[in-house]
């Protein structure tokens, strides 16, 4: 399964023909390149609460997200060099027969603000992914019928090995 998975995750970029309506600048009122002082009042504004067991430096972790249906989500901030290059919000759901309802309506939004994505699943694994002219991207996700994520990142900020070519 993870060779079926991360084939996926490899091949989707280069299949990914159209390119997004909007650019990809930032989730949850969290912009590229902000710093952690920006990513943490932009948070706490929302209701959020820094888990400060879970953050280090590089990584900020935030409790008690509520974010279109999800409630009670984890947001965890990557920041290289004190700069936001990836936001990924994600729940893991009490009633998974609601996962893939909610992960359609999710990529439902996401298609009306960005354009269509580019949908790969394997046999516990649904992906939805979005790239702008920049390669910044978007990344909706269902694993293993319980947990949803929504991973929004910068190409350019972001560690070297990580980035699109």
């Amino acid at each position: 399964m993870k060779k079926t998975l991360s084939l996926l995750l490899l091949s989707i970029p280069f299949l990914c023909m159209a390119q997004t309506k909007k650019p990809v600048d930032g989730f949850f009122g969290i912009k590229f390149g902000a710093d952690s002082v920006a990513v943490k009042a932009a948070v706490l504004a929302k209701g959020g609460v820094l888990n400060e067991k879970l953050s280090e430096p590089g990584n900020m972790v935030f409790s008690n997200i509520n974010y279109e249906t999800w409630k009670n989500a984890t947001l965890y901030v990557g920041l290289l060099e004190n700069q936001v290059y990836k936001i990924t919000l994600g729940i893991i759901k009490i009633e998974p027969e609601n996962v893939f309802g909610d992960y359609k309506k999710i990529v439902k939004e996401i298609n009306a603000v960005y354009g269509s994505g580019t949908a790969g699943s394997d046999k516990n694994t649904t992906i939805t992914l979005w790239i702008d002219k920049n390669k910044n991207s978007i990344n909706a996700s269902t694993l293993s019928s319980a947990i949803l994520t929504l991973t929004y990142k910068n190409n350019d900020l972001g560690p070297i090995g990580q980035r699109i070519p």
